[in-house]
């Protein structure tokens, strides 16, 4: 009888502990303050300061996730990153053909919707925008190249070689800059997720062997952004684009102080060519060769002289004064000889 009067009372007390337990948790999320809009850092800490005194000129190159598409207001993660670059003190400029982003003054971009990554090469090019120098480039590339309909002539397995032909490209164009490359976000299907998780871990190879080399250039690990995290298959919501922002910044923080240069003013540069040499960019040369001079013109004979050996002089043209007569018409040639066996003739007398 006591036994079945205590399962009402059990059950009871379930039921007020859990009720405590969600109470609580409301509670800590009211009470608990949210960082600063911009900070990305801990409730009343600014960032860590960015190569301080050192103006950066960034370039955002990639595709429709570098051009916002997913979040609310189309500033991807370069809105939040731009806000606490500048609360550390840095001052930021944006560059790019490509501009998105609402409320934000600085959104320029080189971000394609689509482009695979030999796509982003040809359009970065072909729009000149490493011709401006940027000394920050942030790169992530690669997950159209990795979807399900992804072109039979770029297989999703040497999609790591492209996005090292596209790194070279830019090396090429821009050696002094800092070159952050991102391993790209995961997708919500899990056949594409296991392809994204390959790629992530081919690409530390590439970015490991140009940094090798002397190259400025650093991994930024984006492939955390949860599934929660996403407003589609493949593009982050506002929540992904904050935790994108926060790992660039991360990385900008954690690159060598010595990696970071004033931009360089685009008027004074020499003008440079980078070829593709197979899967590789070389730089072919940094100044063009100068024209070679015309040959000079021949020199005149001195006054009086007479004309080179040969030379016929024109039709009516005056002999100088002092100077020799022309030399004169050669003489005719002589009869040809009577043909042979035939005495000559004799005369009559």
């Amino acid at each position: 009888m006591s036994a079945q009067l205590n399962r009402p009372s059990r059950l009871i007390l379930y039921i007020a502990a859990v009720t405590s337990v969600i109470l609580l948790f409301r509670f800590l999320r009211v009470t608990v303050p949210e960082p600063p809009p911009g900070s990305l850092g801990s409730p009343g800490k600014p960032p860590k300061p960015v190569a301080p005194g050192i103006d950066l000129r960034i370039l955002p190159l990639g595709d429709s996730i570098t051009f916002g598409d997913g979040g609310s207001d189309g500033n991807a993660y370069r809105l939040e990153l731009r806000k606490a670059l500048a609360i550390g003190g840095s001052n930021v400029d944006y560059i790019g053909s490509q501009t998105s982003g609402q409320n934000n003054e600085d959104n320029q971009h080189e971000g394609w919707g689509g482009a695979r990554i030999s796509g982003v090469l040809e359009r970065v090019l072909a729009q000149g925008t490493l011709k401006q120098k940027p000394n920050v480039i942030l790169l992530m590339a690669g997950t159209n190249d990795l979807k399900e309909q992804a072109s039979y002539a770029e297989p999703v397995d040497s999609a790591p070689n492209r996005l090292g032909v596209l790194i070279d490209a830019v090396l090429c164009e821009c050696p002094d800059a800092l070159l952050l490359v991102a391993k790209i976000t995961g997708q919500r299907p899990l056949f594409a997720n296991l392809r994204v998780g390959n790629f992530n871990a081919a690409i530390e190879s590439v970015i490991a062997d140009r940094a090798g080399k002397g190259a400025k250039i650093k991994m930024v690990d984006q492939s955390a952004i949860a599934a929660l995290e996403l407003a589609d298959d493949l593009h982050p919501n506002d929540a992904g684009y904050r935790k994108m922002a926060q790992n660039w910044l991360a990385g900008l923080q954690g690159a060598p102080l010595e990696w970071y240069s004033q931009p360089a003013d685009v008027g004074a540069q020499p003008p440079k060519t980078c070829q593709q040499d197979d899967t590789h960019w070389t730089e072919s040369m940094k100044t063009a060769p100068p024209a070679p001079p015309p040959p000079p013109p021949p020199a005149a004979p001195p006054l009086g002289a007479a004309p080179p050996l040969g030379a016929v002089a024109p039709a009516g043209a005056a002999v100088p004064a002092g100077g020799a007569p022309p030399a004169a018409a050669a003489p005719p040639p002589p009869p040809p000889p009577p043909p042979a066996g035939k005495p000559p003739a004799r005369r009559r007398r």
